[in-house]
């Protein structure tokens, strides 16, 4: 089951990158920020129809039932990519690549040298690096407050039920909304600017969330 898990883990990796890239190559620059915003409601939606309402859902067509669902939407996903776009746009995306006229091992060596070349050029692009930084700052932040919240929560006395309806329902519904204005947004008034603006908020409501549950707690602590 270990060895299974972490071969999922890596496959909706690659997965979630290549999905992006798809995006870039296909998609027009002045639509790509609403594009990506369904692209980020729809991995919402997806989440909690396989998170808490699975459990929902188990009850009533059980686990088998469940996973049937679950490869369901993976393989029609898979036959969208596949036959949903026109050839051009699957070969712009990677999804179907060109006959070549050369033996498959001098087009699989040209593959190979042409994938270096590109990454190559990539790492020397100064974006990479504020790309990468703004991961690591904005992201890592958002992504260690949603961790954090849920036992910072509890530690404040807050029951499972609230925890459970706060994070399936209100933080699903926060978040698509954020993603659509966001979208809608960005490709109105420039990624960039929405980009830096909602990194700073992100930091700041991080900071003021960590502080007031911190103090919840404290409060709670001193009250047992």
């Amino acid at each position: 089951i270990t060895a299974l898990l972490l071969a999922h883990a890596v496959c909706a990796t690659v997965q979630d990158v290549s999905i992006d890239a798809m995006a870039i190559s296909t998609i027009a620059h002045e639509e790509r920020g609403r594009i990506n915003a369904w692209m980020q409601v729809g991995m919402l939606v997806g989440r909690g129809a396989f998170g808490g309402l699975s459990i929902w859902l188990a009850s009533h067509v059980g686990q088998a039932g469940l996973i049937a669902a679950l490869l369901g939407s993976i393989w029609w996903s898979m036959a969208l990519v596949a036959f949903g776009l026109p050839r051009q746009a699957q070969v712009a995306a990677g999804v179907a690549m060109p006959r070549p006229e050369a033996s498959p091992a001098a087009a699989a060596q040209m593959r190979v040298r042409a994938f270096g070349e590109r990454l190559g050029a990539v790492l020397r692009r100064r974006a990479t690096w504020m790309g990468l930084a703004i991961a690591l700052g904005a992201g890592a932040t958002f992504e260690a407050a949603g961790g954090l919240a849920t036992s910072m929560m509890h530690d404040s006395g807050y029951s499972r039920a609230t925890i459970g309806g706060f994070f399936g329902f209100a933080v699903l519904l926060c978040s698509g909304a954020g993603a659509l204005g966001g979208g809608w947004l960005a490709d109105r008034v420039g990624h960039g600017r929405v980009v830096f603006g909602a990194a700073i908020a992100c930091g700041v409501l991080s900071a003021l969330s960590w502080s007031v549950l911190s103090w919840g707690a404290e409060r709670g602590a001193a009250s047992a």
